[in-house]
């Protein structure tokens, strides 16, 4: 289909249009899907518009760092394909759109495997993180979907620690040699901790959890959790230069400051206490006095180059069918006077010629 490939001097042209092209799709399915049969749309609608829209980024050129306008034609028809997906689930039994975990389980697992495929051969690190958060929710809605679970927002939570492990690993093992992936599992890991905040604090509302063990107070090991590992992003944005783990970062601290700050009880027991004793230990290890400071680099001074040397000018060597070029006559030593030409040859006065 080379009527799909789009060029790269019109592609910020191409990805608007599917955008746009992608929009219509997606609310024309959701306001059809009382009147319309699944099948009908997924034929018509969801189907179609995610073949083109995703065919145009498959087909889009590979480089090292894949242009906007790729990436987001690959994010628009990840998104009709999720669409399309759930239309299937439809059509195969399910009660409504992802109503129940095994629509769930099928449409984010085959989205995972999908960007599992993508994310390599564009080289697109945005499609990574897709994958990862498609990844994770396959994850919960399958756990949900083989276990009976009596506190869902507690076993999620373990379930998104296992996750996160997993991204860690994965960043520590691409850091070298693929940066921006490597980048791109440590916002994983981010999204991973600020979803473990949010089950920590909707547990807090009462119309979501009136009553459980975690109703009225949080856990230490999860309080202990969100802040060790939003430092551990604000430290890697730091060292790495990188904004969206340092923004994670500031969410997932963000949560544990309500969490810990709306607790029953005024008390500087514990985080309030140990967290000043902390920041205040650390800071003054920063500002410590040196006792030596260090040398001074060495300036090393270069050496200018060396000039190369000049060939010497070749002499021509005459063909014999050349005439030998004429010896150059030396000149007279300075303070002789030149001697003028003898009478006998000249023809001169007084001479004759023999």
């Amino acid at each position: 289909m080379p009527a799909l490939r789009p060029h790269s001097d019109r592609g910020d042209v191409v990805a608007a249009g599917a955008v746009v092209l992608a929009l219509g799709a997606a609310v024309a399915d959701l306001r059809l899907g009382e009147t319309w049969a699944a099948g009908v749309r997924l034929a018509l609608l969801s189907g179609p518009a995610a073949l083109i829209v995703l065919a145009m980024g498959v087909r889009a050129p590979v480089q090292e760092r894949p242009l906007p306008h790729v990436t987001i034609l690959l994010l628009a028809g990840l998104g009709l394909t999720g669409l399309a997906l759930s239309d299937l689930a439809d059509v195969l039994g399910d009660e409504g759109r992802l109503a129940s975990p095994a629509a769930t389980t099928f449409v984010s697992g085959c989205l995972a495997a999908l960007c599992l495929l993508l994310a390599p051969a564009k080289r697109s690190a945005t499609v990574t993180l897709a994958g990862c958060v498609a990844g994770a929710a396959t994850l919960l809605a399958a756990a949900d979907l083989g276990f009976e679970l009596d506190d869902r927002l507690e076993a999620f939570r373990y379930l998104l620690c296992a996750a996160l492990l997993l991204v860690v690993l994965a960043a520590a093992a691409t850091r070298d040699r693929q940066r921006r992936h490597a980048v791109t599992f440590a916002e994983a890991g981010g999204l991973a901790l600020v979803a473990i905040g949010v089950t920590l604090a909707a547990e807090r509302l009462p119309e979501l959890a009136p009553v459980g063990p975690l109703a009225q107070g949080t856990g230490a090991g999860w309080e202990a959790l969100l802040v060790l590992g939003g430092w551990a992003l604000l430290a890697y944005a730091a060292v790495d230069n990188e904004r969206g783990p340092a923004w994670l970062g500031i969410a997932v601290l963000a949560l544990f400051t309500g969490l810990t700050g709306t607790e029953e009880g005024a008390s500087l027991l514990w985080w309030p206490l140990g967290l000043l004793a902390a920041g205040a230990a650390i800071v003054a290890f920063g500002l410590r006095p040196a006792a030596q400071p260090p040398p001074e680099p060495e300036v090393r001074r270069e050496e200018p180059p060396a000039q190369p040397t000049p060939m010497p000018p070749r002499r021509h060597e005459p063909a014999p069918w050349e005439e030998a070029p004429a010896e150059p006559v030396a000149a007279a030593p300075e303070g002789d006077a030149p001697q003028p030409p003898s009478p006998l040859w000249s023809g001169g006065e007084g001479g004759h010629e023999r």
